[in-house]
């Protein structure tokens, strides 16, 4: 009895405290287009993460978890002599070949395929570029893996994780817009929530992105979101266990890098960056 109490009490905090955060634009999910015309501006905004090291022209890249494409067609704008998007979802693939076709866009192919094991031969790519992947990879040290084989000599891999411990690094604030959810509340209440929300949302034909036996079905956030739930300190280790050269690393807050020295001395940035990129290259 204390515990449905407590449960109901938590259910109720949640969905009150829930309505002072704003959340992300509920239309970006109502359906496809919208959700690809949001990819493809982000596209944009990542790619200027990277610089200095974000120089496509002319080049052979590989998108690696391009998702519906919108982020591939994008980069394909910037001089690239040829790009692959790869994703495991073929509907997805479908999505971004139709947006590549009624936007005109060239140079650009998509294939289906699981980064642990990447249908190119060694030498392929000039530059790998994967955003917000990381942190739903099974087996992350195999696919930097397969990117090193992949990559010709002195190639770079873009790689840009959202950290789970941060602010929204659970994924759930597409409905459930409290920072850092996933520390004060228990998974139970999270999900119940959320799948409440979601239905809501469902009922009314307004999310496209979230296939509903998927979401009735999961359990954890890990089932809902297959997320790694991997540390900055997790991510160097594996990176030190392949032949990558660390050219570079970046905290973000948001969209902003975050410059202060003092910040990459301190133990728990993991809570305070949103994200975490990586410049790496293949060595000679």
């Amino acid at each position: 009895m204390k515990g449905q109490l407590s449960y109901r009490m938590a259910r109720r905090i949640l969905l009150s405290l829930n309505n002072l955060w704003k959340g992300l634009d509920k239309n970006l999910l109502a359906d496809i287009d919208s959700y690809l015309k949001y990819n493809y501006k982000g596209g944009e905004i990542i790619i200027k993460q990277f610089s200095p090291y974000n120089n496509l022209q002319g080049k052979c890249i590989l998108d690696l978890g391009c998702g519906c494409g919108g982020k591939t067609a994008s980069y394909a704008l910037d001089g690239v002599k040829k790009i692959v998007g790869i994703d495991i979802n073929i509907t997805h693939l479908i999505y971004g070949r139709e947006f590549v076709e009624k936007n005109n866009i060239k140079k650009v192919v998509f294939i289906g395929s699981n980064g642990e094991r990447l249908p190119f031969k060694e030498d392929t790519f000039d530059m790998i570029i994967s955003s917000s992947v990381g942190e739903h990879l099974e087996n992350p040290l195999d696919v930097l893996l397969e990117c090193y084989r992949v990559l010709k000599k002195e190639g770079l891999l873009l790689i840009r994780i959202h950290l789970f411990k941060s602010r929204y690094g659970a994924h759930l604030n597409y409905y459930i817009n409290i920072p850092w959810c996933q520390f004060f509340f228990s998974e139970e209440v999270i999900l119940s929530v959320w799948k409440e929300l979601y239905e809501r949302n469902y009922k009314l034909g307004k999310d496209t992105a979230y296939p509903y036996e998927e979401v009735q079905q999961a359990k954890s956030i890990h089932q809902l979101c297959h997320l790694n739930k991997l540390s900055i300190a997790q991510w160097e280790a594996i990176i030190n266990k392949t032949q990558f050269k660390k050219v570079a690393t970046t905290y973000l807050w948001g969209k902003k890098p975050i410059k202060n020295f003092i910040f990459k001395c301190i133990p728990f940035k993991g809570y305070i960056a949103d994200y975490v990129t990586y410049v790496l290259q293949k060595n000679s």
